[in-house]
């Protein structure tokens, strides 16, 4: 019998041809599991970067991440880009639909995007790291976060441009909320999270702290300071989860030493019989704070939780009985606060600037060549270019104990010697251009009101400072010649020896209701910081009894102060047949513990320049074209004269 091979030569092929098919069967099945995985492996996420890596919707798409490394790079980019006001309107419904605690509702303040290359390129270079375990990681406990599935039904809401980033699952990446407060929230934007300095949880130990819930968040957000007093932040960022230490416990500060030392990537918190979940990273690379969203904090019943930012021009009827004679506006960082100790503090006011801009084009005369003062020829600027409005670059606040106390103290000696009944009223177009509410802030009874007064931005941040210069029951002589240009450095000889044009409605601090007439006694400085940039004050000033004068009388303050029958003058120039159908009036106060210089203001000029005898009807800044403001010190203190 004869022994013959256990497989026919001539079926050979045909089993081989089986066996390579069932090989590729397998190999395609693999591929298909984990086609994101060789994706990742084989274009090398962490060494070859490209330009689809920056998010498509940021406004540095495009550049490359290779190159924006180095700052001295010029695709080097930190920058932050305000949300616009319907997407952050989407966004706050957002937080509240998303918000587990339904007595406090969140109100959007403030909130940007953060585009950082250095913060994004070592995120994505931690993604790498994750990646190259070569695993597909999968969400612990119930699953992924639900801000994953929510904030991806943002964009169909009215979302004006692209709002969050494709999220890579099989690295457990997801979007989480981190609550701190606005100060620390601009740290973290700009250097990123410092784990190992964090103090924000305790329950699981050290690391990083975030929910999917902004409810829980909120928990670990603190209180601003200065203009974001009362204001929370929360952080919306971008975190690699990666491989999960999942505990039950509701508090064992060892559970992430634990998962540290076991080379997880973060712990999951999923207590039993509680609703919230957290999450805990170990390295700061782990997370790119993407939004920073600043809020206040509001109940069920509407109660606004008392916030500079919505009390800017707040009723202070309410607070006068609490807080007696001395009364602080209600809407001051003090106004909480006795009035026994001295303070003295100067607030950037973003919020503000809108106002103020608004107030001082609604009180811009159109013809600022009509209706001169007597004496005063116009300064130069005006005389070669056209100013048609005003465009504000800083508003400071100023919040001093002792110039409010002599300020209130002048206003109560003025109310016990003219009233009852009240001095004979007097309109003003600095308070008629306000909103009708917002006339209550002011005691109608001594003629409140709020005036401008310009001068050069070294004197503007000076009175800002230390108020306006007393000698006896008077100002300093210098003072009087504070208004008028270039005679700021003059003293007190050279006052006596000005002609009478100078002093036409007699001594004192001269101030305006128009912004226009304002404008004109305003300068810039020619060589140094603010070169460029004009300045004035506006302040509340208690009138009193005022002085009506038709025609100049250099010696009208004579009939001005304590024993006389006016608390203040009114000096009336100008033809009310003019283009803007009004004459002027510019006020005159002889004792300058009536004036309070709340709000600094910094601005430029817009204006239609002539070029070749034809004037352009663009508008422009006058000077030039810088829109960047130097800084100034006060007594050491940096003021950033642009936000």
């Amino acid at each position: 019998m004869s022994h013959t091979s256990w497989m026919d030569p001539a079926s050979a092929p045909t089993t081989q041809l089986v066996l390579v098919a069932v090989v590729l069967v397998s190999l395609l099945s693999c591929v298909t599991r984990h086609q994101q995985q060789l994706r990742r492996w084989f274009s090398c996420r962490g060494l070859q970067r490209t330009q689809d890596v920056i998010p498509p919707y940021w406004q540095n798409a495009g550049r490359s991440l290779l190159e924006a490394l180095d700052r001295s790079s010029p695709d080097y980019f930190d920058d932050i880009y305000p949300v616009p006001l319907q997407n952050r309107s989407i966004l706050q419904g957002f937080l509240n639909e998303a918000s587990s605690n339904t007595e406090v509702q969140f109100n959007l303040v403030r909130a940007v995007r953060v585009e950082h290359s250095g913060l994004w390129s070592r995120y994505q270079d931690k993604a790498a790291e994750v990646a190259s375990q070569r695993k597909v990681f999968k969400f612990q406990g119930t699953g992924a976060p639900s801000t994953n599935c929510a904030l991806a039904h943002v964009e169909s809401d009215g979302w004006e441009g692209g709002f969050v980033h494709a999220l890579d699952e099989s690295i457990c990446e997801a979007y989480l909320f981190h609550g701190t407060d606005p100060h620390s929230a601009l740290k973290i934007v700009e250097n990123g999270f410092e784990v190992k300095k964090s103090r924000a949880g305790k329950r699981f130990g050290f690391g990083g702290y975030f929910s999917e819930d902004p409810a829980v968040a909120d928990r670990y957000a603190g209180e601003g300071e200065g203009l974001y007093r009362a204001c929370y932040a929360l952080l919306l960022c971008r975190v690699l989860l990666g491989r999960q230490y999942r505990t039950t416990k509701f508090r064992d500060e060892s559970v992430t030493e634990e998962a540290f030392r076991q080379r997880f990537d973060s712990v999951l918190a999923e207590p039993h019989g509680h609703l919230h979940r957290e999450f805990v990273i170990f390295d700061g690379h782990q997370v790119y704070p993407e939004y920073a969203l600043v809020y206040e904090r509001v109940s069920a019943d509407c109660w606004m939780c008392p916030s500079p930012v919505r009390r800017y021009w707040a009723d202070e009827e309410a607070d006068t009985a609490e807080m007696g004679s001395w009364s602080l506006p209600a809407y001051w960082f003090h106004a909480r606060e006795e009035l026994t100790g001295a303070f003295h503090e100067t607030h950037p006011d973003q919020q503000m600037k809108a106002v103020l801009e608004d107030l001082m084009n609604k009180t811009w005369l159109s013809d600022p060549t009509v209706g001169s003062r007597p004496g005063h020829t116009g300064n130069h600027e005006h005389a070669t270019a056209k100013t048609v409005g005003l465009r504000v670059l800083k508003v400071i606040r100023v919040e001093d104990s002792e110039m409010w106390r002599d300020y209130k103290a002048a206003q109560r000696r003025i109310r016990s010697r003219r009233g009852p009944p009240s001095c004979p009223p007097l309109h003003v177009h600095t308070v008629e251009a306000l909103p009708e509410r917002e006339h209550r802030r002011l005691h109608d009874e001594v003629n409140e009101v709020y005036l401008f007064y310009g001068s050069s931005p070294q004197r503007v941040m000076y009175l800002a400072h230390h108020g306006f210069p007393l000698d006896g029951t008077g100002p300093r002589p210098d003072e009087v010649l504070s208004p008028v240009r270039g005679l700021e450095a003059a003293g007190a000889d050279a006052a006596d020896a000005l002609p009478a044009a100078f002093k036409l409605f007699g001594e004192g601090a001269y101030l305006h209701e128009d912004a226009s007439e304002a404008d004109k006694l305003s300068s810039d400085d020619k060589g140094g910081y603010y070169r460029g940039y004009f300045a004035m004050l506006l302040c509340r000033v208690t009138l009193g009894n005022v002085q009506m004068l038709q025609s100049p009388d250099p010696e009208a303050h004579q009939s001005v102060g304590p024993d006389q029958a006016f608390d203040s003058s009114c000096g009336i120039y100008g033809d009310p047949r003019s283009s803007s159908g009004m004459a002027r009036r510019e006020f005159v106060i002889r004792d300058t513990a009536q004036v309070y210089p709340e709000y600094a203001l910094i601005y430029e000029r817009l204006q239609r320049q002539r070029r070749g005898g034809n004037e352009s009807d663009s508008q422009d800044a006058w000077p030039g074209e810088q829109i960047i403001l130097p800084s100034d010190r006060i007594e050491g203190q940096r003021l950033l004269l642009l936000p």
